[in-house]
């Protein structure tokens, strides 16, 4: 790295422009997993995306991803539901 003096501060390193790009990183999304996070929701709905993190060794980010994106699930009084309304639920609701 190159070392670069500036009048009234202290000396610091300069990093290259690939070192300086912002980079996303996700994990792995791949029909085991999402199949794994399906499967530890439908054993306990009450399930959080911490506790299914450690369980599959992965972040909490790619669980959450594969559950709203992926599984199309949204939290519902502390339980993992689908988010889509069956067509019967859709009549229901615009009846009420």
């Amino acid at each position: 790295m190159n070392a670069v003096s500036i009048p009234g501060s202290e000396e610091f390193d300069v990093l290259s422009p690939s070192c300086i790009e912002i980079v996303q990183v996700h994990g792995v999304t791949n029909s085991a997993t999402i199949s794994a996070v399906d499967e530890l929701i439908l054993q306990n709905r009450q399930i959080t995306t911490s506790e299914i993190a450690v369980e599959l060794s992965t972040s909490k980010g790619t669980v959450h991803r594969i559950i709203l994106k992926k599984l199309g699930y949204g939290k519902v009084c502390a339980q993992w539901v689908p988010k889509r309304l069956t067509e019967n639920q859709k009549t229901a609701r615009m009846g009420v």
